[in-house]
């Protein structure tokens, strides 16, 4: 019992992780295509 919790800890932490890290990469792809987006727009 305490076992199956322990591994539904575990898998929450890791999915909370691997959020941020997503987040994170959309971050860094957003502003490039942010930036080329008004580029196109503009030019």
């Amino acid at each position: 019992m305490e076992r199956q919790q322990e591994i539904e800890e575990r898998s929450r932490d890791l999915i909370i992780k691997a959020d941020e890290k997503e987040r994170q990469e959309l971050k860094r792809f957003d502003l490039p295509y942010g930036i080329f987006l008004i580029l196109l727009f503009f030019g």
